[in-house]
């Protein structure tokens, strides 16, 4: 008897184990994904969303002592495909107390749609929440006087494009890469001019993309050198 309850001990462990390593490929589904339930219940999004809680969940895996009561999924405006915003109140919270709002955006009507979250390749649309994960991440570990900080901050375009390289930045650090490279790459396709048909369209994609985050081949030298992309099995 107690040998039948050490293996089956041994493979519980095993199994959970097995469980919070396999976070790590290099194209990712939704049967790939792990997330606590603890997690998911504090992600709530609007009916028609297009993200699951178990995908925003996924992404913060890799953020690890991430803090936060909780965050809601909402419709976006046309002015950015996924936004991620940390309201005023959660400068007077204490981390594990604050609550992330993700605007989503998408219905552009036009040939920006194919670079949305509804119809993005599914390993993209993970990059595009990884991202998110980054920035409620870097908001979830900063007192008051960094929090007021970043709010400067946000008030230049420079600053803002700044922040953003460096939360890609973080997310190649965690073992993203991989995720963030095919949104990278997504992004640098639509970004000919030969790929649209109505030109008020790409320039507003330009507008949402150009030079705000890391280039693909950027990511790419990234992956090759750091060593998380050697020691972690990617599958």
């Amino acid at each position: 008897m107690k040998k039948s309850v050490s293996v089956f001990v041994v493979l519980f462990l095993a199994q959970i184990l097995g469980v919070a390593q396999n976070i790590y490929f290099k194209s990712v589904s939704f049967a790939n994904l792990s997330a606590s339930t603890d997690s998911a219940k504090k992600i709530s999004v609007y009916n028609d969303s297009v993200i699951h809680p178990k995908e925003v969940g996924y992404a913060l895996q890799f953020f690890q002592g991430t803090l936060y009561k909780k965050i809601v999924i909402l419709k976006g405006n046309k002015n950015q495909f996924i936004r991620a915003k940390s309201p005023f109140a959660n400068m007077f919270k204490r981390p594990d107390n604050r609550i992330y709002k993700i605007y989503v955006t998408t219905n552009f009507n036009n040939r920006i749609d194919t670079v949305n979250l509804k119809y993005i390749q599914y390993n993209a649309k993970i990059g595009q929440l990884l991202r998110v994960a980054a920035y409620i991440n870097d908001y979830s570990t900063s007192g008051f006087f960094d929090l007021f900080a970043f709010k400067i901050k946000n008030m230049s375009k420079k600053r803002i494009e700044k922040r953003a390289k460096d939360l890609d930045l973080k997310v190649l650090e965690v073992g993203g890469g991989y995720q963030l490279l095919t949104l990278s790459q997504v992004v640098e396709k639509h970004s000919i001019i030969d790929q649209w048909q109505d030109p008020e369209a790409y320039v507003k994609f330009i507008k949402l993309t150009h030079g705000k985050y890391l280039p693909t081949s950027e990511i790419q030298r990234y992956i090759r050198d750091m060593p998380i992309y050697v020691t972690k099995k990617f599958e």
